[in-house]
């Protein structure tokens, strides 16, 4: 049978200049990376660009898997890194941004958007130089960014050049890369239309990791009438939908939307958790529709995660815990900051420390007024908006415990991996974290706020009893791996890696060697 598996690479794409990955970005590399090894003489990569989808060249998608694998790891291998500008200039056809996307949005969210966020994580390193301007220059930028198209389009060629020329001191180069012309792009649509008139018969796979992006759904159900397709989709939470009070609302509606619109078309749909399983199940049966099918597999936990690094000296002196999320609503920041508050104004000695790992996120001014201007947790709570796996794998393995009261989740990637590596864990009792935890953790109710401060007070002692059972549990913990989500799930969705004429199966561990070729 011919076939073609088509892999959106769209989340990828947008996140190359990120310098830390999020859980999404782990989980839609490894199924780039499963894809492209498994698949190689059969694999499509695509992306969104305005109102199309196109193809993406097979050395840039590779290179930037590569790249991200490489940069995203926290034991660097000096002969495969490329900063992130190299990478970028020798790939230089991924790098614009979506501006019909962006230019969806309202005027206000624009503006908001270019007003607040780090240019240098958005559009590449090269506009690291724009946050040093005074801000009354970001504010004009800004507006000028959000009023239309075209002026977007010129502060960000005018700001590569800039960025790309303060670092290189090369005006030709600089120009190539932020003017230049691009090549014709080939749409998915005009591939299939060309593979018909050479060979009908062709069956097509399209597989998103990401969720809520990648290609317009509207253009999908239209390829339908070219292409002999199946769409497999991996949904990740329907948190927006089952818990609209702990998201913005304008973001909750277009997530709805989308995810009605991916389940009218019938997709095979992957979870990665009985609890998101049964959220998605509800949500079909409410809206009176369904998968073609559905299966539940927990994602994998990343290899450097089973192995415990060597803890700094001055780590092991003072207790500390910590806790890894986005700082939002559902994760019940407040109720950590209260209860160390507490601790603060008890005058209790040796009072542990408190890591709050993620970046802010929405509606969260309470847990920022706390962070900012209460005088107690000065010096004793710290923020780590963006830490690389490297300084987080040591601070983790350190930690007393980590810490995750949620309101609501989907699996629980922070509690997986703290468990592989040794770490205690105490998390809220909700069946999402009972789990990705199993039978490991101490779970508590995430409103009872004496229960977890009597048991934060009893693990930062040295003689625990608490944490010292837990750490006996943990030596039966059996983190769920790569190899088992792929093969009960990709591997029944996809057809038999042996029709697709290769003379042998590649290895798992996907490191395509292509790095700064194009």
């Amino acid at each position: 049978m011919d076939f073609r598996i088509i892999y959106d690479i769209t989340g990828l794409v947008t996140r190359q200049s990120a310098e830390t990955p999020v859980g999404l970005d782990r989980v839609n590399l490894r199924y780039a990376e499963y894809l492209a090894s498994h698949y190689p003489d059969n694999i499509l990569f695509v992306k969104q660009k305005g109102q199309q989808a196109v193809l993406v060249d097979d050395g840039d998608a590779l290179a930037l898997i590569n790249y991200l694998d490489c940069s995203w790891s926290p034991d660097k291998n000096t002969s495969r890194y490329k900063d992130s500008l190299t990478f970028r200039i020798a790939h230089a056809r991924m790098t614009d941004p979506d501006y019909d996307s962006f230019f969806s949005l309202p005027f206000s969210e624009r503006f908001n958007y270019l007003l607040h966020r780090d240019m240098k994580n958005e559009l590449g390193p090269e506009f690291a130089w724009v946050a040093r301007f005074p801000y009354l220059f970001r504010i004009a930028y800004a507006f000028i960014g959000a009023a239309a198209r075209w002026p977007a389009r010129l502060l960000v060629r005018t700001g590569r050049f800039i960025g790309i020329y303060s670092r290189l001191h090369n005006w030709k180069v600089a120009s190539k890369i932020a003017f230049r012309m691009r090549s014709p792009e080939i749409t998915l649509r005009a591939f299939i239309n060309k593979q018909n008139a050479e060979a009908r018969g062709t069956k097509y796979y399209y597989v998103n990791s990401s969720q809520f992006v990648g290609l317009s759904l509207d253009l999908l159900e239209r390829l339908d009438q070219v292409a002999d397709m199946e769409r497999i989709f991996l949904i990740h939470d329907l948190l927006p939908v089952h818990y609209p009070e702990y998201f913005i609302s304008k973001f909750d509606n277009l997530l709805k939307k989308r995810a009605l619109r991916i389940l009218t078309l019938h997709p095979h749909i992957i979870t990665n958790s009985k609890t998101t399983k049964q959220h998605v199940e509800l949500f079909a049966e409410q809206r009176k529709t369904s998968p073609r099918s559905i299966v539940s597999m927990p994602l994998g936990v990343e290899e450097h995660f089973l192995q415990r690094p060597k803890m700094p000296e001055e780590k092991k002196k003072t207790p500390y815990f910590m806790t890894i999320c986005t700082i939002e609503p559902r994760k019940n920041h407040l109720l950590l900051l209260h209860i160390w508050r507490e601790l603060c104004t008890r005058g209790m000695k040796n009072i542990p420390k408190l890591y709050l790992v993620g970046r802010r996120g929405w509606e969260n001014e309470n847990v920022v007024d706390m962070l900012e201007r209460s005088l107690p947790l000065k010096g004793v709570v710290m923020e780590i908006s963006d830490v690389q796996d490297e300084d987080l794998l040591p601070l983790l393995a350190g930690a007393r415990a980590l810490l995750f009261p949620s309101f609501a989740e989907g699996w629980g990637m922070p509690v997986v991996e703290a468990l592989s590596l040794g770490t205690p864990v105490i998390c809220s009792n909700i069946p999402a974290l009972r789990e990705s935890g199993q039978d490991i953790p101490d779970y508590i109710d995430p409103l009872d706020g004496k229960r977890w401060m009597e048991t934060i007070m009893d693990y930062s002692r040295d003689d625990s009893p608490l944490r010292q059972a837990q750490l006996e549990r943990i030596k039966s913990y059996q983190p769920p791996r790569w190899e088992d989500h792929f093969a009960n799930t990709l591997g029944n969705l996809l057809p038999d890696f042996e029709n697709t004429g290769s003379d042998s199966r590649p290895s798992s561990s996907f490191r395509p060697q292509v790095i700064g070729q194009n």
